[in-house]
């Protein structure tokens, strides 16, 4: 099984996002992913790409999480590969 599909036990994810092109975007991200099953709270930031989310313990995964960042239009990526290179060169969820 892959990291990303392994449950998710802690309180809180972050996640890379890819294809943001304004705050309105990272706006749009951030409702869709509070309205996501399990999801407590998450902010987006688009000046850093990134999505900080808060979860009920054991209530979601990242690949579900991932589901609703590509549903909304982007792309997620994990919080490993935050710092790692280039977008072109990490792997999406």
């Amino acid at each position: 099984m892959s990291a990303a599909a392994e449950e998710v036990t802690a309180d809180r994810v972050q996640l890379g996002i890819d294809g943001m092109t304004c705050s309105a975007c990272a706006t749009r991200l951030e409702k869709a992913l509070t309205r996501a099953t399990g999801v407590t709270s998450a902010t987006v930031n688009f000046a850093t790409e990134q999505a900080d989310i808060r979860i009920a313990a054991g209530a979601t995964d990242t690949n579900a999480l991932a589901d609703v960042v590509r549903k909304a239009g982007f792309t997620a990526r994990q919080a490993a590969e935050l710092d790692a290179g280039t977008s072109d060169e990490r792997d999406e969820l």
